[in-house]
């Protein structure tokens, strides 16, 4: 009985990693993700807070979350941004509405950042 039911925490903590790193890879491959990444790596704003931008990365236990409505979506993430002289975390609200994404806010320890 007991081998049975470890054997069951043990499928269930398995598939819930696998589930895990699924939604950790598609979001970082995702259009939402992609715009962010590009608008992030352009902003002068960033750039002269933390220097020249090396990286922009999906937290691995930061939040990632997408929704569809027929061809508009809006997302929201939290993204780790390294730049040459220091490392910050962004909470970011974006939306697609007509093919066109625009980031709807940006957050850096809970106060406003422009991305431009």
């Amino acid at each position: 009985m007991i081998r049975k039911v470890s054997k069951l925490i043990a499928i269930a903590l398995f598939l819930g990693m696998l589930l895990y790193f699924g939604i950790f890879f598609w979001g970082s491959h995702s259009e939402s993700f992609k715009f962010v990444e590009q608008t992030v790596m352009n902003s002068r704003n960033l750039q002269s807070q933390i220097g020249a931008i090396e990286h922009v990365r999906l937290t691995p236990f930061g939040s990632f979350r997408e929704k569809f409505v027929d061809s508009d979506k809006w997302a929201t993430m939290t993204i780790e941004v390294i730049g040459a002289n220091k490392t910050i975390t962004l909470d970011v609200r974006t939306k697609k509405l007509n093919d066109v994404w625009t980031i709807e806010q940006a957050l850096l320890n809970g106060k406003t950042v422009v991305l431009n």
